[in-house]
């Protein structure tokens, strides 16, 4: 009996980190999803501005903005 619960609570270990490494892993990948999609709708966003105002779209050279 002993060594089935041994045996039983080695399994759930290994399927416990399993688990966490799956949800690690889809983390990461919704995260990066998320920061792209705010990368271009922060591309969307700045052309917007520049169609608007074209002044706005251009660069300071001095102040580098």
């Amino acid at each position: 009996m002993c060594s089935v619960l041994s045996v039983l609570s080695i399994f759930l270990t290994f399927a416990l980190f399993a688990r966490i490494e799956i949800v690690a892993r889809n983390t990461e990948t919704m995260d990066s999803k998320f920061t792209q999609q705010i990368q271009q709708i922060q591309e969307a966003l700045d052309k917007a501005v520049i169609l608007q105002d074209p002044q706005k779209g251009k660069k300071d050279i001095v102040f580098g903005r």
